[in-house]
């Protein structure tokens, strides 16, 4: 019978229980973003984006319909990254909206807005998002085009409305008095717009035909500024009423595992 003393046995274990764990393995889309960042994200924020991607590609999403930016990021360099191709229509900064890690951009209500150098009649997104943690009332527009107001989005106006327009000039408003959480707009082939807080509908209405303009789609501002902070913004096609409650939960999934309850 083989003899292993105690001291054999216990100089086994201490090796044995500080062996390092293999290391995580991500998806070829999240490696991709955290190849373009100029500071590597911690393993947590890994695994939050790396989960936002599985479960995007799961919902059947493609990533080359959209473009889509994690304000809320650790670094600003990382918050202006495209998630779907980094290094492409990544965001400018104009003038200078102040960046909060972990939280994205606020604008001034003056000249401050983030630009995509995406044209809104050559992209023709169907379907607008943005998270913003400002439950208050705020003039101005979150997500929209740069002057022509053909496409304007806020959450929660002076008058308790979330507005909507989109390559026309008929606004939806709809009661909300609550200006915090992930909103999604959209629009149907059959031009009927929808929006939605945290996947829940405020309400639906008719517009007109597409009339979009070659005017830069922009987060912060459209035609006017807003001061309220956004923490991811979106632009895409069209997603059913189901389809967009899912992404919604994506993106607020994404949010709180970066900063738990920074999102209402």
């Amino acid at each position: 019978m083989e003899f292993t003393s105690p001291f054999t046995k216990a100089i086994t274990y201490a090796f044995a229980s500080t062996a390092e764990a293999p290391p995580p393995t991500y998806s070829d889309e999240a490696n991709a973003l955290f190849a373009a960042m100029s500071v590597e994200p911690d393993a947590s924020r890994k695994q939050a984006y790396d989960d936002f991607y599985t479960g995007f590609l799961a919902a059947g999403f493609v990533l080359s319909e959209w473009r889509q930016y994690c304000l809320a990021a650790h670094d600003s360099q990382a918050s202006l990254l495209e998630l779907g191709n980094p290094g492409t229509n990544t965001l400018t900064v104009n003038s200078a909206p102040t960046f909060t890690v972990d939280s994205g951009y606020q604008g001034d209500g003056v000249d401050d807005y983030l630009g995509t150098g995406i044209l809104a009649n050559a992209f023709t997104p169907r379907l607008v998002c943005f998270a913003s943690s400002d439950t208050a009332q705020r003039t101005g527009s979150a997500i929209g085009a740069a002057t022509d107001n053909t496409l304007a989005f806020n959450s929660r106006n002076a008058s308790d409305n979330a507005f909507l327009k989109m390559a026309n000039a008929t606004q939806l408003a709809s009661a909300n008095t609550n200006g915090g959480g992930v909103f999604v707009g959209t629009k149907t082939v059959g031009n009927t717009l929808r929006i939605q807080r945290n996947g829940t509908s405020l309400g639906t209405g008719a517009t007109g035909a597409d009339s979009f303009g070659a005017d830069e789609l922009v987060i912060l501002r459209a035609s006017v500024y807003t001061v309220r902070p956004v923490s991811f913004a979106a632009f895409g096609p069209f997603l059913t009423a189901a389809n967009a409650a899912t992404y919604s939960t994506l993106v607020h999934n994404l949010l709180d595992a970066i900063n738990p309850g920074l999102i209402p």
